[in-house]
């Protein structure tokens, strides 16, 4: 369900003539630097722990985060995307 959205999500803050490129340089990004750096965090906090309730906790801190996010982002309902909206995006 999550990935439904998420096109429309990281797309709609970009300007019309960059958003396929502003999609994928911040999908790629995000999941180059979570998904690369995840397995090794999750090795050191079980050795230096030694148990999976670490793992639990650095979870939960990401939904906060993810959740904080969330509600931070504007709305675009208004946002007439086929204009040129460069001046919506600096403004954000």
């Amino acid at each position: 369900m999550a990935f439904g959205a998420l096109g429309a999500v990281l797309a709609e803050h970009f300007p019309t003539p960059v958003r396929y490129s502003g999609h994928a340089a911040t999908y790629t990004l995000t999941n180059l630097v979570g998904g690369a750096a995840t397995p090794f965090l999750a090795a050191w906090l079980i050795d230096t722990s030694g148990t999976t309730w670490s793992i639990v906790v650095v979870l939960v801190a990401g939904y906060a985060v993810s959740l904080t996010l969330i509600h931070r982002t504007p709305e675009t309902r208004d946002v007439d995307f086929y204009a040129d909206n460069m001046n919506v995006v600096a403004a954000r």
